[in-house]
This record gives structure tokens, C-alpha cells and sequence, in this order.
């Protein structure tokens, strides 16, 4: 191509090229110029009436989503902005408005509206109000469910999930503020998908609101008591669930239609998902302050609790419970740092561990609780401090510190049973105690295993120790009928467990004795009831070593016991003292009121020295016993009967005594060879019989009765002795000792003859410690060589200066009366004389007082007998005088010549006698 057509070619290009871009330009410029007096339209006039294609549009959408609405006034601006006012929403299967609103303010995309498309992109609503239809409504009518809602609502450009800018309102009485997003792409009815023209926004609540209505309508139940309470939601999208709520709960309390619960500061959290679907796990926290419940009060409460939600049947399964409370008091309690763990829930049933600190002391339990029937199974260990007993007996209402006071904490393992109904069935634990007092009785330790069971308590290997003296064995209590049970065995002081018995009757009975080397071992088994009264039993064996009975020694005690209310039995009491040893029995048998004693019979077969144990008895007896020595002791058989007060009629007492000392023995400080008598007592009459003896070589047989009381009693004695040597008796009665000191009637009566015998037979009676109300009579007869070698006849001999003298027989009767022996017919012989006298003997005064006619030769059978009969006119005048004590007797010549051939004597008055022996005999 030339260079001439190429020139014209590209000026052509160019004219071309430049009619384009002025047509482009003006084109431009007249757009410009229509949109700035579009602007200047919609700035000079701010609304327009909403172009009635964009109504329809409107009505379109919430038609495909589910909802009609109805508004008084509607307007519009070019920009896509569309405000409604007195808006009201209803669903297709409810007449009745479910959402109004005073405005609604919704923008739409321009560009779509320029195509005749709606399509919002945000939603304002401001004083909305939600209802719940009155067809789902519990009162049958529609009720205000959300009040005061103003919200702000993004939809995406998908239209698949919208955002809440923000929502604020009230549910009952409680201020709820939310944002977040919530996906909308699946919220559609299943097996559907969403419909292009739908309003994610309206199809959520269209195919929710049913739903939302009743959850938010049972939150608004039970956030009814809340005091100045606000909840705060954030919401993260779900796929699934819409969204993901993330919950904030803040309370200054919460009040409840019960009177007895209340809180102060409440702040909880949770998470649950906004609609249904599978369930899903989820998780609360709740901390309380100051919570109330009854007569309970907790400064703090946390809990955490997870379980599984189900939104389809607003259902919640919890799994676990963790609780943490603070110092908390009620009903006797104390507890602190508490920590409750709940979990493995089956139904109703769950599980539970705690662990707290009741009143300073730690304790921990575990077990399962049934909320249906209100029943549990709990173990429980961990130190019981004892507060605690106070508070259990407030639950029992029974006295628990009647029975078992401890003073300090109890280790304690064990486990309870509750009844439906709450109701306490039983329960057993293994207690290791310190101090406590059992029924009134201290102990320093014990330790056991008890068990509960309803009305019945019993604890078993048991062992409780007292300072030096301990028990092992069982108790039961039925709390049902006050029955009792003990079954012990140890180391006991009986005087200690006084009070487990009531009254004065144990302490009666064991009074007595005491234990000061080591309490007595002993096996007892204990039956009873608590009531007013006296309903026991005690069946009993024990022994002791070194027991000290009223006040007397001994080397061992074992005895077999029955008691209950009517009596006391001693089935078997053996005892040991000083190498002998007694075997017996007794029965008690006493009234049930009051325990006082109706009779008392006993029976004893003894060896030991009566004089060891004679202060056992009452003063007579005791008396009667002190006047005996034995250097071997006896054996003494005793059988006996006492009428007690409570006895009807007059009371009586019998006692029948057998005694055989087969060694010496003394009464009264004078020594027999052996003796045996027997003792009967009715009443105030004592009888003395088949009293068997050997004193001084002769036998000795008698028998005493004593009758009467008072001034009237009186005892009756007789007695026989006979071989008896006079020197051995002479010397025996030197065991008298009397005031004046020591007598010399051996002297008077032969020392060293004991080749003389003597023979008395006597019977007295009067008042015991009269001597001279005593009368009787007797005889007595004297046989022996050299008789007259005697110093009381030897007086004589010198007297008469007559050397053949020579008696070897005295006897004589005498009568009793007035303190003194009478002798009305004194008779000595001698194998060639006689001395025939009578006077008497002050027992008293130890007089003498005798007259006497001497016959030398009447005996005489030799050429003596010639001087007898020539002597006989002037025997009567030979009269000789005794007189003097019995310790110093003196003899002289009345009225007889031969007195002035007598040597001169002195004739100083005799000294005041001494009192004799048998007036007054000490031991």
C-alpha cells in the first residue's frame, strides 16, 4: 500500500475514534447529570411510598418462610431502606399475633431492587414483644412472653446465616442482652432444603417458634424469683443447632414461693445449643451466695454440672455434680469445706462422695441416693466430733447422750441405710472413742463395732477400759420397748456401773466390798428395760484376789450371781482367808418398786477363822465371836433366815450355827482342848446346845438359852464338868485378867495339882451383864491325894496345928443369887478327918466367908477312931472361920480354948479383894 492511501486510512481512525469518545462522554455526563437530580429528589423529599412490587416482595418472603404480617404505615427510600411500623407477625397455624412490633426497619440491596429482587441484608426491630400462642399457652390464653425487644439483625450475602448485632429485652422479670451469629442454611424442615425466596431470619422463627416459645417460657418460670437478674448470650454459629449458646446468668437473689429458701449473689454459666437435634453434652457453673434452705445456711455454694441436653424435648440428663460449699450451719451442724461429687446417674438413682469438715473434723461418705424414693445406701469413716451426736439426736429425737456422752472426737468407719421417704432405717460403724460416759459411768477409751437397725442399737466387740479395770463384750438396746442387753466380760468395780442399774439396791449389795490390789475379773450378762421402775436381770460370775469385804481382808472371793428385780441369789460364793476357805450360798429376794428387801436367806460352810472375819457381822454377833481364839480354825456350818422391811407382817430372823474346834482354842482368854457346840437363833432367842468340851483335862458339856428383849431378856445356862484335873482349871482361870491386875487364885487353888480331880454340875439364869440378877444352883466334888497340901487348906492345917490331917475329897451343893455362891453344905474328907462347913463366896468382892466344924479322927479306921469318939463332945466347939479373898484366904478358931495356946497373930485388917474373874471377864 502507498503511503498516500496508508495517511488516509489512519486520519479515517481517527475522526472514527473520536466521535466514539464524545458520544461515551456526553452519554456519561447525562447520567451523571439524571442521578444528580434523582439525588436532589430524594434529598429534598427523605421517603416515598414503598413501591408496591417491593410490598409483594415482602410479603413474598415471609410468606415462604411461614409468616403474614400486617403493619399500619410502611415507607421507603431509594436507597433500599424500608421502615415498618405497628408491625404484627402470625404463623400459618396460629390466628393470633406471635410477634408485634412498633418499627421495623429493614434494608434491602439497591442493586437487587433495581432488578425487582428482595433481598434484605439488615433488620432492626425495636419495641417488639413475643407471645406465646394461647393453643401452647398454659392459661389458655396468649401470654407476653419477650417484652421490650430491640434487636439488630445481618444477613449474609448466602442468606444462609444471619448475625445478631445485637438484642436486648426482658423475659419476666429479667434483662436479656445477645449477640452473635446463627446459621440458618440447615434450619429448615427436614429433608428439605430452603427456599431461594425465603427470609432466613423468618424461616427460623417460623419453623421454631413453637420451640423457642415453650423454652423460653420454662426459663421464664424458674427465673421468676430472681431479683435484679441479667442474662448475657453470645452465640457462635452451628451448622447443626443454629448456634451455640454461651450463657451468663447475674442475681442479687433468688426468690422462691417457699419461705425457708434464699440466696443472695447468684452468677452462673452454661453452654447448650439454641434449637434441637442429636443431644448433645453440655456444662453449667453456679456459684451462691448466703444460700438458705430450711433451718440449713451455707456462706458459698459452687457447683459445676455436666450432662446430656436434648432441645427436641428441652430434656436434661445429668452425668456428673461437683459441689463445693462453705461454712455451713443448720439443724445442730456445722461443716465446712465441703466438696460433694455426684455422678454415675441411672434414672434416679445416683452417686455420690463428699467430703467435709463437721465441726473442725474431717469426715468423707460415699454411696448411692435414689431421688425417686428418696432413699440411699452411705459409707461413710472419718472422725466424729461430738456436736455431731447432738445433731443426730435432733434427727432421731432420741437421747443419744443419755447413752454414750464422748468428750472428744470418735474415728469412726461405717455406712447407713435410708428408707423411702428419707426415713433413717439403720446403719452399722466401727467407733474408736476416747473419754465418754456411758449411762452416768466414765470411760477412758473404748472402741467396737455398732450397728442401727430402725429402733434396735447394738454394739458388738466391744472393749471399753476405766483406769485400771476393762470390759469386753456386747450391747443391746431396743429403743422400740427400752429393752437392754450387756454382755461383759473383764475387770470390774461394781460400785462403778451403779447407775446403769437405778436405785440403792446394787449399791446395797456391793457396798461392801472393795478391791485395792486390781479390780475383780468377772463375766456378767445384764438384761433390762429403761423404764420408771425396776425391770432387770443380772446373771454373773467373778473372783477377786485380795477383795476386802466389810472391812475384813481376804485372800480370794469367786461367787456365782442371779439378780433381778425380786431378788439377789448367790448361787455360789467361795472365799479364802488365812489358809481356810468357805463355801455358801444366799437369796435376797426383795421388792420390784423400789428394791428394798423383803428376806435374806443364806447358808455357809466355812474353815476359816471366825475371829478373822467377825467383822462381817452386825455388833453381837461380832462381840459373841471376839470372846473365841483358836489356834486351829474350826468348822463352822451356818444355815439362816432375816425378814427384810418390805416383808408383809412381823419380821423374823433364824439362824442355826454348828461349830467343832478340834484343836485349843480360848473363850474369854481360857484355854479348852477342843469344843463343839450348836447355835439357834428365832427372833431375840438364842439357844447354845450339845456344847461338847474338854477343859482342863475333863469334859465339859452344857447349854445356854437366851430369851427376851430389853430389860426383860435373860439367858439360862447349864453345865457339866467332869475328870477335870483342879490345877490345869486353877491355871485356866488365870487367862481372866481383870482391873486390879494379875489374880494368884493358881496359887490358892494348887499349882501343879493337876493329880486332883473336880467335877461341877451348875445351872443359873438372869440378865446378861447382871451378875447379880443371876440365880441357880449347883453341886461340885473335888478327889485327890494329898488334898490337904492345898494352900487354902494348908491355912487350916496350920492353923490347927493337927499334922494328920490329910483330906483327899471335897463336895459340896451351892445356890446362886445375889452375886454370890452360897455353900449351905461344905464336906471335906481326908482318909482319917472331916471339915463339914457352909458360907459364902461374893463373886464380886472375892470374899470368903465360912464356918466350920473340924473332925480329925471320924474317918479314921485304926485305934484313932477310939480318940474320935472320945473327942466327939468337944468337936463341936473346934469351929474355924474363912474368910479373906479367894486370893488371900484366912483361917481362924471360934470359941475354943486351945485359942489363947495359939501363937499371936498379926491382926491388921485384910486389904480390899480384888474383883473376881466371872464378874467382869474381858478377852
Amino acid at each position: 500500500m502507498s503511503a498516500g492511501l496508508r495517511g488516509l486510512c489512519l486520519a479515517g481512525a481517527r475522526h472514527c475514534a473520536g466521535a466514539v469518545i464524545s458520544v461515551v462522554v456526553w452519554t456519561s455526563w447525562l447520567l451523571l447529570l439524571v442521578a444528580l437530580c434523582f439525588q436532589i429528589y430524594i434529598a429534598s423529599v427523605n421517603e416515598m411510598p414503598v413501591p408496591r412490587f417491593l410490598l409483594r416482595g415482602i410479603e413474598e418472603h415471609l410468606a415462604e418462610s411461614g409468616l403474614a404480617v400486617r403493619f399500619g404505615r410502611a415507607s421507603f427510600d431509594p436507597s433500599g431502606r424500608v421502615l415498618l411500623q405497628k408491625a404484627a407477625f402470625t404463623l400459618d397455624s396460629f390466628a393470633e399475633p406471635v410477634v408485634t412490633a412498633d418499627s421495623i426497619y429493614i434494608r434491602v440491596d439497591p442493586w437487587a431492587l433495581l432488578a425487582r429482587r428482595f433481598e434484605p441484608r439488615e433488620i432492626r426491630a425495636t419495641g417488639a414483644n413475643l407471645f406465646v400462642p394461647a393453643m401452647i399457652s398454659s392459661s389458655g390464653k396468649a401470654e407476653r412472653l419477650v417484652d421490650d425487644l430491640d434487636a439488630g439483625f445481618s444477613i449474609g450475602n448466602r442468606g444462609d446465616e444471619f448475625s445478631v448485632d445485637y438484642l436486648n429485652c426482658r423475659i419476666g422479670g429479667v434483662a436479656v442482652s445477645a449477640h452473635g451469629t446463627i446459621s440458618a442454611g440447615n434450619l429448615g424442615i427436614k429433608g428439605e432444603a430452603p427456599s431461594a425466596t425465603s427470609l432466613p431470619l423468618a424461616g427460623f422463627l417460623s419453623k421454631n417458634y413453637v420451640a423457642l416459645s415453650r423454652e423460653l417460657s420454662r426459663a421464664e418460670e424458674k427465673m421468676e424469683g430472681l431479683d435484679h437478674a441479667s442474662v448475657e448470650a453470645v452465640l457462635t454459629p452451628s451448622d447443626t443447632r443454629g448456634a451455640i449458646v454461651g450463657a451468663k446468668l447475674f442475681a442479687d437473689s433468688l426468690r422462691l414461693d417457699h419461705p425457708e429458701f434464699s440466696t443472695g449473689k447468684i452468677r452462673a454459666a452454661c453452654r447448650f445449643p439454641l434449637l434441637g437435634g442429636a443431644p448433645i453434652m453440655t456444662s453449667a457453673f453456679v456459684t451462691v451466695e448466703n444460700l438458705k434452705a430450711g433451718d440449713m445456711e451455707s456462706s458459698t455454694v459452687r457447683a459445676h454440672i455436666r450432662g446430656v441436653l436434648n432441645m427436641d424435648s428441652l430434656a436434661f440428663d445429668p452425668k456428673q455434680l461437683n459441689v463445693t460449699l462453705g461454712l455451713t450451719t443448720g439443724r445442730s451442724l456445722q461443716s465446712d469445706s465441703t466438696i460433694v461429687r455426684v455422678d454415675s446417674f441411672n434414672g434416679r438413682s445416683i452417686g455420690v462422695e463428699a467430703l467435709t469438715r463437721l465441726f473442725g473434723f474431717p469426715v468423707w461418705g460415699s454411696g448411692s441416693v435414689d431421688l425417686g424414693q428418696k432413699s440411699a445406701r452411705v459409707s461413710f469413716g472419718g472422725q466424729i466430733a461430738p456436736g455431731l451426736e447432738d445433731a443426730a439426736a435432733d434427727w432421731t429425737q432420741l437421747p443419744l447422750r443419755r447413752f454414750a456422752d464422748f468428750e472428744g472426737p470418735v474415728g469412726v468407719e461405717g455406712s447407713l441405710v435410708l428408707n423411702p421417704g428419707w426415713k433413717f432405717k439403720g446403719g452399722q460403724a466401727r467407733l474408736d472413742a476416747g473419754r465418754f460416759t456411758a449411762y452416768h459411768v466414765g470411760f477412758d477409751e473404748a472402741r467396737g463395732l455398732v450397728r442401727f437397725e430402725g429402733t434396735a442399737l447394738d454394739a458388738s466387740d466391744a472393749f471399753a477400759r476405766s483406769g485400771d479395770y476393762f470390759v469386753r463384750g456386747s450391747y443391746h438396746q431396743d429403743f422400740s420397748d427400752q429393752q437392754f442387753r450387756y454382755l461383759l466380760t473383764g475387770s470390774l468395780r461394781p460400785l462403778y456401773i451403779t447407775p446403769w442399774f437405778g436405785g440403792d439396791w446394787w449399791q446395797g449389795i456391793f457396798k461392801h466390798f472393795s478391791f485395792p490390789s486390781r479390780p475383780a475379773e468377772a463375766n456378767i450378762d445384764v438384761n433390762g428395760r429403761y423404764v420408771k421402775g425396776r425391770v432387770f436381770s443380772v446373771f454373773g460370775y467373778a473372783q477377786a484376789q485380795s477383795p476386802v469385804v466389810r472391812g475384813v481382808p481376804l485372800d480370794a472371793l469367786r461367787t456365782l450371781v442371779y439378780v433381778d428385780s425380786n431378788e439377789a441369789e448367790g448361787i455360789e460364793i467361795v472365799a479364802g482367808a488365812g489358809g481356810g476357805s468357805a463355801t455358801g450360798s444366799f437369796l435376797l429376794s426383795t421388792e420390784p418398786t423400789q428394791g428394798n428387801w423383803r428376806f435374806l436367806d443364806l447358808s455357809a460352810v466355812s474353815t476359816i477363822d471366825p475371829v478373822r472375819i467377825s467383822g462381817m457381822l452386825n455388833g453381837d454377833a461380832a462381840d459373841a465371836i471376839g470372846a473365841f481364839s483358836f489356834s486351829d480354825p474350826p468348822s463352822l456350818t451356818l444355815r439362816g433366815h432375816v425378814d427384810g422391811p418390805a416383808q408383809d407382817g412381823p419380821a423374823h430372823k433364824s439362824f442355826h450355827v454348828e461349830v467343832r474346834a478340834a484343836s485349843p482354842l480360848k473363850v474369854h482368854g481360857v484355854p479348852f482342848e477342843k469344843a463343839s457346840f450348836k447355835v439357834d437363833v428365832k427372833d431375840s432367842a438364842v439357844d447354845v446346845s450339845d456344847i461338847d468340851s474338854v477343859f482342863a483335862g475333863g469334859t465339859l458339856r452344857g447349854d445356854a438359852h437366851v430369851n427376851g428383849t430389853g430389860p426383860g431378856r435373860k439367858i439360862e445356862l447349864q453345865a457339866t464338868l467332869s475328870g477335870a484335873s483342879l490345877g490345869r482349871a486353877a491355871a485356866a482361870a488365870e487367862g481372866y485378867v481383870v482391873s486390879s491386875g494379875k489374880s494368884t487364885a493358881l496359887d490358892t487353888f494348887a499349882r501343879d495339882k493337876s493329880g486332883v480331880r473336880l467335877d461341877i454340875k451348875a445351872c443359873a439364869e438372869g440378865r446378861p451383864g447382871e451378875l447379880a440378877s443371876f440365880t441357880g444352883k449347883g453341886s461340885f466334888q473335888v478327889q485327890g491325894s494329898n488334898l490337904g497340901e492345898l494352900p487354902l487348906l494348908g491355912g487350916l492345917s496350920k492353923a490347927l496345928k493337927f499334922p494328920e490331917l490329910r483330906f483327899t475329897q471335897a463336895e459340896s451343893t451351892f445356890a446362886i443369887a445375889d452375886a454370890a455362891v452360897k455353900f449351905p453344905d461344905l464336906r471335906v474328907f481326908g482318909a482319917n478327918s472331916q471339915i463339914r462347913a457352909s458360907g459364902t463366896y461374893e463373886i464380886e468382892r472375892r470374899s470368903l466367908d465360912f464356918e466350920a466344924n473340924i473332925y480329925p479322927f471320924m474317918e479314921s479306921k485304926s485305934l484313932m477312931q477310939i480318940f474320935n469318939a472320945i473327942s466327939a463332945p468337944i468337936s463341936a466347939v473346934f469351929r474355924v472361920r474363912l474368910t479373906g479373898s479367894i486370893d488371900k484366904p484366912a483361917w481362924s478358931l471360934a470359941y475354943s480354948p486351945l485359942t489363947l495356946l495359939r501363937e499371936g497373930e498379926d491382926k491388921a485388917p485384910a486389904k480390899q479383894p480384888a474383883p473376881a474373874p466371872l464378874a467382869s471377864p474381858q478377852p
